[in-house]
């Protein structure tokens, strides 16, 4: 199996080994990678993934589930989420998402709850950048 986590899509990247002569050979981070079990309550069934660190953390807080009170609304944030697709590789071999234009056209209203759950995912998982002298 390949050292990807099947969360956030962490892999290996690649660096240098500075040795104390300054004399720099190729490397490569490994993922700090974990196999965990997860129990799914509403299939009722144990779930094997390979996951890293900050995803185990990631699905402490917030559960492998979306919960939600109202049974109208979780059915629309499956629809919008259903919709939500990755597009074919352009020429530059770049991926992308379906724009948000044709999501309305195929679900008939704006994707309000989708945009809200990708932006708070956006924030939670990109890196928090810190100026030095900034106060906080």
């Amino acid at each position: 199996m390949a050292r990807v986590c099947q969360v956030t899509g962490k892999k290996p990247v690649t660096g240098n080994k500075v040795s104390h002569s300054n004399i720099k050979t190729k490397r490569r981070f490994l993922p700090n990678l974990q196999t965990k079990r997860y129990f799914l309550a509403e299939e009722d069934k144990w779930v094997t993934l390979k996951v890293s660190a900050e995803a185990i953390r990631t699905i402490n807080k917030n559960g492998l589930y979306l919960e939600c009170e109202s049974a109208e609304v979780k059915q629309w944030i499956i629809e919008e989420l259903e919709q939500v697709k990755q597009k074919e590789l352009d020429s530059d071999m770049k991926k992308g998402v379906v724009p948000k234009d044709k999501v309305k056209e195929l679900l008939g209203r704006s994707p309000d709850f989708a945009d809200t759950i990708m932006m708070r995912e956006y924030f939670d998982l990109k890196p928090s950048i810190k100026f030095a002298g900034a106060d906080y």
